[in-house]
């Protein structure tokens, strides 16, 4: 009853169901006014974790967002340009790191792509945080993960002290250039022995022979004596002599026994807590192979893996704890 008109402070009155109007100035206004424009999207920044992170397809959310699959794709894929051009915020408790690195490699039109990707893992934590990935084309080799480190930030690189890697070529060079320790993946190691196991795989020599080797392996990755540790080594250098020791099984013990340190830097390191393997990145690849499983080119593969690791930034990633086989 003593509302006055906001432009002239005039006596105002009923001029129909919501609005009012003057008795002096006659202008009229709705006491519950609609917001003016356009109305928003009706798709949020939430869509592109609900496709990446939760895995929901396109046509699920139809209905939660009454609009096409078309409509829905086109709208997630501008969230996930937004998210993948934002600077990234990367916050990294003190102390020093270490770099895991694993490459997911895919091919478009008969051409290898290979995303580089890396994360530095906290040695006081159990959790490694993600990095941006770099994606190149070609296969997977030494210059590459030398173009994928440079972009690591300079005030994260100077903390790092230790490399985890697969054992690829050139790994051990990268290493010993940047001055980190260099600590190769066990579980590949033990795979490539294990894949000569098998009961009626005659072809590959005496079983007897195979399950040695496996065996001297296993200890040799594993103790602490490093008189046990000649023992094997000489033990190995017996095994793989025989005749009956096939040439692949023979270049791989070969190849260990040449780079037993970086096997076994986690032993002399322990302050670092070195994972052994690269688990936590091989993790990784199962979830991006789910959210980059329905593109057809490198551009939206990169879109979508850069969205989804800055959607989530951190993996769990153990210490030096051998896992069971």
């Amino acid at each position: 009853m003593h509302t006055k008109c906001p432009y002239c402070s005039g006596k105002i009155y009923h001029f129909g169901g919501r609005r009012r109007r003057c008795s002096q100035c006659g202008r009229t206004w709705s006491v519950r006014p609609q917001k003016r424009g356009r109305k928003p999207l009706r798709t949020g920044p939430n869509l592109p974790r609900l496709i990446l992170l939760e895995r929901h397809n396109a046509r699920q959310l139809v209905p939660r967002y009454d609009c096409s699959a078309a409509t829905l794709r086109y709208r997630a894929r501008e969230h996930m340009r937004v998210i993948a051009e934002r600077p990234g915020q990367l916050l990294i408790p003190e102390g020093d790191l270490v770099l895991l690195v694993d490459g997911l490699w895919s091919t478009f039109q008969d051409h290898y792509w290979v995303l580089y990707n890396m994360a530095v893992k906290p040695v006081t934590e159990n959790v490694a945080y993600l990095l941006d990935p770099v994606q190149r084309c070609g296969r997977e080799d030494a210059r590459g993960w030398d173009a994928a480190i440079s972009t690591i930030p300079g005030e994260i690189k100077e903390r790092i002290r230790a490399l985890i890697s697969d054992g690829l070529p050139g790994f051990e060079t990268i290493a010993q250039r940047q001055g980190w320790i260099n600590q190769f993946c066990h579980r590949h190691l033990i795979a490539s022995v294990e894949s000569k196991l098998g009961r009626h795989r005659r072809q590959l020599g005496s079983r007897w022979l195979r399950e040695r080797i496996y065996a001297a392996v296993c200890d040799a990755l594993a103790t602490t004596d490093e008189h046990q540790l000649g023992l094997l080594e000489e033990q190995l250098q017996q095994l793989i002599g025989r005749w009956d020791c096939t040439r692949r099984l023979r270049w791989t013990v070969t190849q260990f026994l040449r780079l037993k340190d970086s096997f076994r830097a986690y032993l002399r390191h322990p302050d670092l807590r070195l994972p052994i393997t690269t688990g936590s990145l091989e993790s990784l690849h199962s979830l991006l192979r789910v959210a980059i499983g329905t593109v057809n080119n490198p551009e939206s593969t990169f879109l979508r893996a850069t969205a989804f690791i800055r959607l989530r930034r951190t993996i769990t990633c153990n210490g030096p704890i051998l896992q069971q086989n």
